[in-house]
């Protein structure tokens, strides 16, 4: 892989308020699944509804998967709450829109006894969709 351009790859590029950065899109969705404070999407919906402290736990946790700095309001680096609310909103769309793009192929699956008996019309192969973690909401 040496030779490819990071825009080839899937790759999630983001600013982070003081720089660009590029993020393992897999990487991050297992630090989003995996935090400290439950599940990603009921803390999302929670921070929309400004309830306190999921909202803040919320954004701690988006901060940390990112590796995002917290906001200065001295020099403007960093990237405010609300920033962090939407840098995860595209992270959402950018994961949902690599489940619909990617195909991993057929998957073998040596048929079992009813189909090979009572359903000649089965079939013998079972595609399935890459297990990545999470709704729109990576969660």
């Amino acid at each position: 892989m040496g030779d490819t351009d990071v825009s080839e790859r899937e790759i999630f590029k983001y600013h982070d308020g003081v720089r660009d950065r590029y993020g393992d899109p897999l990487a991050i969705a297992r630090k989003l699944k995996t935090n400290q404070h439950g599940d990603i999407e009921t803390l999302a919906t929670l921070c929309d509804d400004f309830q306190e402290p999921e909202a803040s736990q919320f954004i701690e946790v988006v901060r940390k998967a990112f590796g995002l700095p917290d906001w200065n309001d001295q020099d403007g680096s960093g990237l405010t709450d609300s920033e962090v609310v939407e840098l995860f909103g595209k992270f959402a769309d950018y994961i949902e829109g690599l489940k619909k793009n990617t195909s991993p192929g057929p998957i073998s699956s040596p048929p079992t006894d009813s189909e090979s008996s009572t359903s000649p019309e089965a079939p013998s192969e079972v595609t399935r969709e890459p297990s990545v973690s999470g709704s729109a909401a990576v969660g």
